[in-house]
């Protein structure tokens, strides 16, 4: 996980920071905290990641508040153009679906798979209550902003691969919208 973010992070920055991202393993912060030769080696201004390992005096920013800001913010855009195309002619959202890099754990490269001839992973690298967040966030984003038209329409109900043993298709269960009711991942109306 540490290698996704880091590639994240280095792609949303300018060619030219003078700024080192190291990915670095979590459960050795924890365990060593700044016994780590990377605190004797390198000023760290912040530990960027998925969960705090508390080292004294570094701050910590959470991955999953800065991609919801930016995921948040940009479907809120989108609500307001499809409340203000509902206003001409109906607006239905189809084909989308939960799925994003961040919960599968590496980059898709905007959903490509081993269909596209994209090597896919091998197991799980995402916690499921790390899925979970991820996927709740998206969802209620989602559905707030396709509320605003006449309706919607999930990618697909059901996926004929197994997403879990089959390799290649490991992390890609919320293209099937049974599994997102399952896990939880996707709220269900009463």
């Amino acid at each position: 996980m540490a290698d996704v973010i880091a590639d994240l992070v280095k792609q949303s920055l300018p060619k030219k920071t003078g700024i080192l991202i190291i990915p670095y393993d979590y459960q050795s912060l924890v365990s060593e905290g700044k016994r780590q030769p990377l605190f004797h080696s390198y000023h760290v201004c912040f530990i960027l990641g998925t969960t705090n390992p508390n080292i004294d005096g570094i701050p910590f920013l959470s991955i999953f508040e800065i991609m919801d800001k930016k995921n948040v913010n940009y479907i809120k855009e989108l609500k307001k153009d499809i409340a203000e195309m509902q206003e001409y002619f109906p607006v239905i959202c189809g084909e989308w679906c939960l799925f994003n890099s961040l919960a599968v754990g590496c980059d898709t490269k905007g959903g490509q798979t081993v269909l596209n001839g994209v090597e896919g992973m091998a197991q799980e690298t995402v916690s499921a209550e790390e899925k979970k967040r991820i996927y709740n966030a998206v969802a209620e984003a989602q559905l707030d902003a396709w509320n605003a038209g006449s309706g919607y329409f999930y990618w697909s109900y059901k996926l004929l691969t197994d997403t879990v043993n089959t390799p290649g298709w490991v992390g890609w269960d919320s293209w099937d919208f049974g599994r997102c009711v399952d896990f939880g991942w996707f709220p269900i109306e009463k």
